[in-house]
């Protein structure tokens, strides 16, 4: 078996919403992947996190999932003690397309350490691991991205250029080729840029969706309250048309982000 199980915390995010964190543990070594398992969910729970785990057993399976675009990764950790070269290459991949996702590589040597921390990585283990060290990577691993919740978006408006925390954007609303940007406290934004250029500034941003429940619009998947036949209800009250004919590709991406919560 290739692939997978999944396992769930439900928690509470300290950001106010509903955490998206999914990581991905590559091991051939059982042992290994349930130490980082056992830790990650000791240690998302103790911040009022949000985990879903999925393990394979090879980089290969992994690098299936990746290609169909089945899952987006918040963090990943890498064991190379098995087929390194090839963990390497889909490593490599990966932080070409996903720049944000925090990865943890793990090997019985230090010869890869360079090209590792080249990609980005937060931590490179030796192995075997002490439960200590394990601890210590993951633990960079969510400060990472704990900072980049607070991540901040420069915008072009209408009155000038405006600092926006991406957790705030509630949605954003193409009218008579005026983009009017709504955040969560109420506030609203005419802005200067197209929708398709925000869309691709957006895309990927960890651990935000932005998806499009119709022509002209885009919002936060973690803002959007409740979903009806043809309309979506966002947490600060506003209802948005959900084309019919997207309405069933909208709800299967919206529960599949929300599934991690």
């Amino acid at each position: 078996m290739n692939k997978k199980y999944i396992i769930y915390y439900n928690m509470r995010s300290k950001r106010g919403g509903v955490a998206m964190l999914l990581a991905g543990i590559i091991s051939h070594s059982e042992e290994t992947a349930g130490l980082i398992r056992r830790f990650l969910g000791e240690m998302t729970r103790s911040r009022g996190l949000s985990l879903s785990c999925v393990s394979y057993d090879n980089s290969y399976a992994f690098l299936g999932d990746w290609r169909r675009g089945e899952e987006r990764f918040d963090l990943l950790f890498w064991d190379l003690s098995f087929l390194p070269e090839g963990a390497m290459q889909t490593a490599a991949d990966v932080r070409e397309r996903w720049s944000d996702t925090e990865m943890v590589f793990l090997a019985e040597d230090d010869s890869r350490a360079l090209a590792a921390f080249r990609l980005g990585a937060q931590h490179y283990l030796l192995l075997p691991a002490t439960e200590a060290e394990v601890r210590e990577a993951i633990d960079r691993c969510l400060s990472a991205l704990e900072g980049s919740w607070r991540r901040k978006v420069l915008l072009k408006t209408a009155d000038g250029w405006r600092s926006v925390a991406l957790a705030d954007i509630e949605a954003v609303i193409s009218e008579d080729h005026v983009q009017r940007l709504y955040l969560s406290g109420g506030e609203e934004l005419c802005l200067s840029s197209t929708l398709s250029s925000l869309t691709e500034r957006l895309r990927g941003r960890s651990a935000f969706h932005f998806l499009s429940p119709g022509r002209g619009i885009l919002v936060n998947a973690e803002r959007v309250k409740a979903i009806g036949q043809d309309t979506l209800t966002l947490e600060g009250g506003r209802e948005l048309p959900l084309v019919k004919r997207k309405a069933g590709i909208f709800r299967r991406e919206w529960e599949k982000a929300l599934c991690r919560s």
